[in-house]
């Protein structure tokens, strides 16, 4: 098997190999979608959902979903797709709170949100640094 062929078996959507991850995380996933949903109106709920889901969205990107939990990889530790809905959440978080009890749930508030869980799930992996061998 050459190198292109088993680096790109490395990116498949398995989350590990574990069925049981795979599910989890796509629980999370759903339950997130499913928040923002229910709770359209809530500028809170919204911005936690859509940042949770820009850093999930990090790591599907990054590693083509193949990590769920944090492990380490030859260009640096993955903090995984369930870390990514975490760190998401937390960024919301703080900034659907800066925004104050006016703001309304639209696109570039949605949008704003995605690329906050994003970037502070990017931000996180790179403090991470390089895996030692």
């Amino acid at each position: 098997m050459n190198s292109d062929s088993k680096k790109n078996q490395d990116k498949t959507m398995t989350w590990g190999g574990n069925p049981r991850q795979s599910a989890s995380t796509l629980a999370m996933l759903v339950a997130t979608f499913g928040a923002a949903v229910v709770f359209r109106g809530n500028v809170l709920v919204v911005g936690i959902s859509a940042a949770a889901i820009g850093g999930f969205f990090h790591e599907i990107v990054q590693s083509g979903g193949s990590v769920a939990y944090p492990q380490p990889k030859e260009d640096g530790v993955y903090l995984g797709s369930v870390s990514g809905l975490a760190f998401g959440a937390i960024a919301g978080l703080l900034a659907a709170q800066g925004l104050g009890p006016n703001a309304l749930v639209s696109i570039p508030f949605v949008s704003q949100m995605f690329f906050a869980g994003l970037a502070l799930k990017g931000v996180a992996e790179a403090a991470g640094g390089q895996a030692k061998h």
